[in-house]
Parts: C-alpha cells; structure tokens; sequence
C-alpha cells in the first residue's frame, strides 16, 4: 500500500513538472513536438536517421584523419 502511493505522487510529480516546463518553454515544446513526430511518421525517423549516420560517418572521418595528421607531422 505504501509503495502504491509512493508511486502515485512520484507520477503526480513527474506530470507537474512536465506540464509547467512544456507550458513555459518553447524550446520543450519544439523538442517533444518533433520527438513525437519522429515516432509517428517512420519516412520521418528515416530521414533523420540518415542524416545523422551521415553526419556521425563525416565526424569519425574527420577525426581520423586529424590524428594521421598529427601524427605524420
């Protein structure tokens, strides 16, 4: 029984403070915003998730040639 309402007013918590940060910040709203999308259109997730290979691909490559670089000089 205690742990039940120990639950219940960790939930109740979680949703207040979730409610006034989407309430007052536009940021927070935007990143939920797109963040829900992205699980609901999966041409969306796929796009997103090829842009960021893509991206991650570009940042190892670029660090490995920095260090044979560095290296080599």
């Amino acid at each position: 029984m205690l742990m039940k309402k120990i639950q219940h007013q960790l939930e109740l918590s979680f949703w207040d403070i979730t409610i006034q940060t989407l309430s007052e910040n536009k940021l927070a709203r935007h990143v939920f915003r797109d963040a829900y999308r992205l699980t609901r259109e999966p041409e969306l997730f796929q796009d997103w998730l090829s842009i960021g290979l893509t991206s991650l691909a570009g940042f190892i490559s670029g660090m490995g040639i920095f260090f044979l670089l560095s290296i080599a000089y």
